[in-house]
């Protein structure tokens, strides 16, 4: 993945985390962990459907978000 620098590449990399999330949850490949720290989601399917609800809220959010530039014109890498 190439580094995000803008309002509209953080909004791109939901959809296609969306996306992504979506295939894997097409195909069955989600499963959960069954261990003593795992007690809000012991099932997949609420699971997936949570975590692409949250994702399709922040692409919503992000849509009309603009990234104003620095003063040099240009956007600097984001520190993660």
């Amino acid at each position: 993945m190439s580094e995000i620098r803008t309002a509209l590449g953080l909004h791109e990399a939901l959809k296609t985390l969306h996306r992504q999330l979506g295939q894997l949850q097409a195909t069955g490949r989600i499963v959960m962990t069954h261990d003593a720290h795992n007690t809000d989601w012991p099932d997949s399917v609420p699971a997936l459907e949570a975590a692409l609800q949250g994702i399709d809220l922040a692409i919503g959010a992000t849509m009309w978000m603009e990234t104003l530039a620095v003063p040099d014109g240009g956007y600097p890498t984001l520190q993660v």
